[in-house]
């Protein structure tokens, strides 16, 4: 089983990339895949489409792989190299975006946390650290094994 989610700033992390990609948006492919985040298939047995992108068979499966993925990448324990000390940029443009969108990004996330303080050079750490979910609703932001046991 994987750890709680306890950070607010990693869900509205998730969130950004989730509007970014248009996750709710029924022409998306984010939301024909519901894969809010347009993760990658890496796992043989992770089904996909034609280029790559995995499919999940819930939005919620999506998001909740959506919360490791950005869990992973900001704590530096990704195969890319990313970690702590790389910026939200650094995190829009590993996820396939230009530059550019990282502002789109910055705009959400101060809005969702109100917090102006938010930059396209915040570094990744800073959303490991912050406002905490209270106990009862971590159990919501708990990321559950599928059924083959795989995750993301």
């Amino acid at each position: 089983m994987l750890p709680l989610i306890k950070s607010l700033r990693l869900v509205a992390l998730r969130d950004a990339f989730a509007h970014l990609n248009g996750a709710l948006e029924p022409a998306s492919d984010a939301y024909k895949l519901r894969n809010p985040l347009l993760l990658k298939a890496f796992s043989p047995k992770h089904e996909r489409n034609e280029k790559g992108l995995r499919r999940f068979q819930t939005i919620s499966a999506g998001m909740d792989n959506g919360i490791i993925d950005v869990t992973i990448k900001c704590s530096g324990k990704s195969f890319f190299k990313i970690g702590p000390n790389s910026t939200l940029t650094d995190l829009v443009c590993l996820y396939g975006n230009k530059a550019a969108a990282a502002r789109i990004v910055k705009n959400f996330l101060q809005v969702a946390l109100q917090d102006d303080t938010v930059s396209e050079s915040t570094p990744l750490s800073w959303f490991l650290e912050g406002e905490q979910l209270p106990p009862s609703a971590r159990a919501a932001h708990y990321a559950p094994q599928h059924s083959d046991g795989d995750t993301v």
